[in-house]
C-alpha cells in the first residue's frame, strides 16, 4: 500500500488507487503515518544551517517537479530562509526553479506568487549583477 505524504492536494480528492490484497502480508499500521507533516520536517532541516538549506532547497525542487501543490506561504517561508542565510546565487536558483516548476505544472491560482517572484528578483539582483561583472571582466 502506498500512503500519500501530501493528502491536501486538491486534485487528489477524486483520484483513488488500486491495491491488491495479499494474504501473506501483514496489515500496515497507517495511523502513525497520518501524523507526518512533511512541510514541518522539510523546514526544520532547512532552517538548521546553510548546508541544511541546500538540502531543503533540493527537496523543495523535487516536490515542485513531482507536482505537489506547494502553498504560496511555503515559497515565502523558503525565500525568508534563503535571505536569512545570505545564500549564494546557486542556492537562489534552486528556489527559482521550484517556483517555475510549480507554476508550470499547476498554473491555476498562481498569480498569488507575483509578490514572491518580485521579492526574489530584489533579493538576487545584486548577486546576478556581480556575476555578470565578474564574467565580463574575466572574459575580457
Amino acid at each position: 500500500m502506498l500512503i500519500r505524504l501530501f493528502n491536501k492536494d486538491a486534485e487528489a480528492v477524486g483520484r483513488g488507487s488500486v491495491t491488491l490484497e495479499n494474504p501473506t502480508l501483514a496489515p500496515m499500521d497507517v495511523g502513525g503515518l497520518a501524523a507526518i507533516d512533511p512541510w514541518r520536517i522539510l523546514f526544520q532541516v532547512t532552517s538548521e544551517s546553510k548546508e541544511g538549506l541546500k538540502t531543503g532547497l533540493q527537496w523543495f525542487c523535487v516536490f515542485a517537479r513531482s507536482g505537489v501543490e506547494i502553498p504560496v506561504p511555503r515559497f515565502e517561508q523558503m525565500l525568508g530562509l534563503v535571505q536569512q542565510f545570505d545564500s549564494s546565487w546557486q542556492d537562489s536558483k534552486l528556489l527559482i526553479e521550484a517556483l517555475f516548476c510549480a507554476t508550470w505544472l499547476r498554473s491555476l491560482g498562481r498569480q498569488e506568487l507575483q509578490t514572491t517572484v518580485s521579492d526574489i528578483h530584489v533579493s538576487v539582483y545584486p548577486q546576478v549583477l556581480e556575476e555578470f561583472k565578474t564574467k565580463k571582466l574575466t572574459d575580457a
